[in-house]
């Protein structure tokens, strides 16, 4: 069942269906999120809310994300201002994972849990709280949630070395790797498509204040494949509102950019 708090970082997705951003100097914080998240996620959304707040074009957007600070503070001892990066992933077995990175106070967030009676528990040396269907834990700087207490002891274990990660996967790794980092970062796999893992990021474009800019990668399972299949993806951007399209084939690879009107914008769901 989807806790409180996942359904607190999908709101904040969808919220900044209209907000865009600036790069960043690497995806550490994605790789750090990987490194704990099973083998079989099959998407993940990140949003780098530290730059978005670096950005003087969009601080009234940013702050009409938050209808009430004092929510998210009674829910977890957090305020928004504290928050660099949210984060959700969802598995093949239909399970969620949430992310909180930033400078708040851990005491605060442990004295919330406290107040609202949550049960904590110890498992591999890393505390869980949970109540009801919500369960927590510290893992390293980050606040992790997930759907079920296996799943949260899973991401526990994977970060201690056992089991093997959604950074482990060669061809997300792959896409990563050929991405500019951004305020938005996804990564996707689905069962039947011939791409064997894609990924895109977003920022505002170089110079103006109602442009989004977004790079892609698709990785193929061979060259000839990505050949096949470069000429339709070009004919289905061109049939939507991007612009100033530019695809590339690398191999196995297609690397696109394109730039879309801010007004036309939408945060992608999965």
């Amino acid at each position: 069942m989807k806790t409180r708090i996942i359904g607190i970082i999908i709101i904040l997705g969808v919220l900044i269906s209209l907000i865009t951003g600036c790069f960043r100097e690497a995806h550490s914080s994605v790789k750090e999120m990987m490194e704990v998240l099973p083998d079989d996620i099959f998407a993940f959304m990140s949003i780098d809310l530290e730059a978005l707040r670096a950005d003087d074009d969009l601080e009234d957007i940013y702050d009409s994300m938050w209808g009430s600070e004092d929510e998210l503070s009674e829910e977890l001892g957090i305020y928004p201002s504290e928050i660099n990066t949210i984060a959700v992933a969802y598995s093949y077995d239909y399970d969620m994972w949430g992310f909180i990175k930033g400078d708040y106070y851990i005491d605060e967030i442990l004295d919330t849990f406290e107040d609202k009676g949550y049960g904590h528990d110890e498992y591999r040396g890393v505390e869980i709280w949970s109540a009801d269907y919500e369960v927590f834990a510290f893992l390293g700087n980050m606040l992790v949630t997930a759907g079920s207490e296996d799943s949260l002891r899973a991401s526990i274990r994977i970060s201690t070395g056992e089991g093997t990660s959604m950074y482990s996967n060669e061809d997300y790794r792959d896409v990563l790797n050929r991405l500019p980092a951004g305020i938005i970062t996804m990564l996707m796999q689905e069962e039947y498509e011939e791409y064997l893992a894609a990924g895109f990021t977003m920022r505002k474009s170089t110079g103006t204040n109602d442009t989004m800019e977004i790079n892609g990668c698709f990785k193929f399972s061979s060259e000839q494949e990505a050949k096949n299949n470069i000429q339709q993806m070009e004919d289905d951007l061109e049939s939507g509102d991007a612009y100033n399209i530019n695809l590339n084939q690398k191999g196995e690879f297609i690397e696109i950019t394109w730039e879309i009107d801010m007004a036309d914008f939408d945060i992608p769901s999965f």
